[in-house]
């Protein structure tokens, strides 16, 4: 009953964030015309991430880290791209693309739970560590892209995969 209510609780947080989000976006397509379209849709993407980030974080304590990575990387796809310079959507694809990778080391790890950062340390100490070492990294390296074509400054701290 209290795994029950915990996926109660974390599917309610989902739906929040979903609202969230499309308020964001709505918010996004009404007020791009005041900001330049590129630099709009690159900040509403940044923001949604950063959000969808949080949930990310968090979501691998009651679902399993590539259940987790499914769906932060899904909604991530679904965000509209389309008045983003494309420097910047090829970044940010080839980023999603790193996140998708790092599941062949995750699907492994199906039972394994706990917020991400940890559940990284976790797997850092298996035998999978130097292959999933390079899929972080590339996790990192393709962020450092899109904060390279982002033209606005992004603190780390509200992105660590």
């Amino acid at each position: 009953m209290k795994k029950l209510s915990s996926l109660f609780l974390l599917f309610l947080g989902v739906l929040t964030l979903n609202q969230s989000c499309q308020s964001k976006t709505n918010s996004y397509l009404n007020n791009k015309t005041q900001v330049e379209p590129d630099q709009a849709c690159i900040d509403h993407v940044l923001l949604v991430d950063s959000q969808l980030g949080k949930i990310r974080n968090e979501m691998c304590e009651k679902l399993s880290l590539s259940f987790t990575i499914d769906y932060y990387t899904q909604k991530l796809e679904s965000l509209p791209f389309e008045d983003c310079p494309i420097t910047f959507k090829e970044a940010f694809l080839n980023h999603i693309e790193a996140w998708k990778k790092a599941k062949s080391v995750t699907d492994d790890y199906p039972k394994l739970r706990g917020e991400m950062h940890v559940l990284f340390d976790k797997i850092y100490l298996t035998p999978d560590s130097t292959t999933f070492k390079k899929l972080v990294d590339d996790i990192w390296s393709t962020w450092s892209e899109v904060e390279n074509t982002s033209k606005v400054s992004v603190k780390t701290e509200d992105i660590n995969p």
